[in-house]
């Protein structure tokens, strides 16, 4: 409960008072306790090789699904994507649970299986209906496959949900827009980005301290290699909420914005 709630103080502390009774766990637990340790060290290698281990205990326990995470941060899309889609969403600790759909679609994504990313975005919208990340990784998946008439037709339905979100319209059409950079389609990234800005004006117009405005805004920006006005949307952003990501992403605006006028 520590770790999901970022108090990696308390975490340490839990540890090392587990540490002195290591003995009094079962074989499951001591590695559930490594796999902490590990991860709350930065070593992901040994914290996927302690999930695994307990995965290997319990397969459709929770540390089967760890285990997956931890191969996705080390960039093993294909282990990754072998272990989520061995566990059932309708079996043991994956009931209920939407970021399985997330990750599914994440390592599908990244191994290039994109009409089966498009088939978990979807599953996922189904089952659960108020993760309105599910409409972006959608996107995302149509994008990949180049549909935009679905594309479209995806968007157009987003227009009755609430705008004030994380996971907005915005974050659909930013997402649309990288995707297709990625895959080298310029035009209509840049079409895409320029989309966003007209959703993302108004509504920062009315609210300039969105953070979830802003965050979109500053992305749309460096999409469109706009690092000058990246930085000052995200100067504003870290003001509001300056959270180590938002800090990172305004230094590497900075550098980009300064090289560019060099």
């Amino acid at each position: 409960a520590a770790w999901n709630t970022s108090q990696y103080a308390l975490v340490d502390s839990l540890l090392t008072r587990l540490d002195a009774r290591r003995s009094e766990l079962a074989p499951y637990h001591e590695h559930l306790r490594a796999q902490l340790r590990a991860a709350l060290n930065g070593d992901g290698r040994a914290a996927y090789a302690a999930a695994a281990q307990a995965a290997a205990l319990a397969p459709d326990s929770r540390a089967a699904y760890d285990a997956a995470i931890f191969a996705l941060w080390l960039g093993w899309a294909d282990s990754a994507r072998s272990r989520l889609e061995r566990l059932s969403p309708d079996r043991g600790a994956m009931i209920g649970w939407p970021s399985y759909w997330t990750n599914l679609a994440h390592a599908r994504h990244l191994t290039g299986a994109h009409d089966l990313e498009l088939r978990a975005a979807r599953e996922m919208r189904a089952r659960h209906p108020a993760a309105r990340v599910a409409w972006v990784l959608e996107a995302r998946a149509l994008a990949a496959l180049r549909d935009t008439l679905a594309l479209e037709t995806l968007l157009r339905e987003a227009d009755r949900l609430d705008p004030d979100v994380y996971w907005s319209q915005a974050g659909m059409l930013v997402t649309a827009g990288e995707e297709f950079a990625a895959h080298g389609d310029t035009l209509l990234s840049l079409r895409y980005s320029a989309r966003a800005l007209a959703w993302l004006r108004p509504r920062l117009a009315a609210d300039p301290d969105n953070a979830d405005h802003l965050y979109w805004m500053a992305n749309a920006q460096h999409l469109r290699a706009d690092y000058a006005g990246e930085r000052r949307t995200l100067e504003r952003l870290v003001r509001v909420d300056g959270r180590e990501s938002y800090r990172e992403a305004l230094a590497l605006a900075t550098d980009l914005s300064e090289g560019s006028q060099t």
